[in-house]
């Protein structure tokens, strides 16, 4: 049947669930038709496939918000859990 991934959602453990409620609920509708059909909805799948487009007033606010260094906070936490932080410019698959 496959697997059906939302790319780009790493950070929803983040995220209070007022900002993850309309996707979590995609989730869970296609659980539900899939229960019942035993296969899955191409109509929410075609839902989940959409990429995420951030109108102009906010990616003016996240480039504003980038500068201050806080877009980097919940990768860089993980960096520094798992002593990896200083070698977070490393490039060990270019040529």
């Amino acid at each position: 049947m496959g697997t059906i991934i939302k790319g780009g959602v790493e950070g929803i453990q983040i995220m209070p669930p007022l900002m993850t409620k309309k996707l979590f609920s995609k989730f869970v509708d296609l659980g539900e038709y899939f229960a019942k059909n035993e296969t899955f909805s191409k109509e929410i799948q075609a839902k989940l496939g959409r990429p995420f487009r951030m109108s102009i007033l906010r990616r003016f606010l996240f480039r504003l918000i980038s500068k201050t260094g806080l877009t980097n906070f919940y990768w860089n936490s993980n960096l520094k859990r798992n002593n990896a932080y200083s070698k977070r410019f490393d490039k060990p698959f270019e040529l």
